[in-house]
């Protein structure tokens, strides 16, 4: 984990973030976070590392999801999982 300056009040936050405390953007350090692939056998596969070990992040954002591995949030989607 490193700090970033949030895109929006341009204050210190988190890489990891989901939301910056100070002024409640979405993914304060990115442009947009990546929408997780499909596993086949089911859940979803993590499009920084690959791994399939993650966790829910609490936010108000749902689809959230925290790899284990690597440590960086993602997007699950029904979307993810159309062809």
């Amino acid at each position: 984990m490193s700090l970033v300056t949030c895109k929006e009040c341009k204050k210190q936050v988190s890489s990891l973030a989901p939301i910056c405390p100070h002024c409640g953007v979405q993914y304060p350090g990115s442009d947009k976070p990546l929408i997780a692939k499909s596993a086949p056998e089911g859940g979803f596969i993590c499009p920084y590392c690959d791994a399939q070990d993650y966790a829910p992040v609490s936010s108000s954002l749902t689809y959230n999801r925290k790899c284990r591995i690597c440590g960086n949030i993602f997007i699950t989607s029904h979307l993810a999982s159309l062809p």
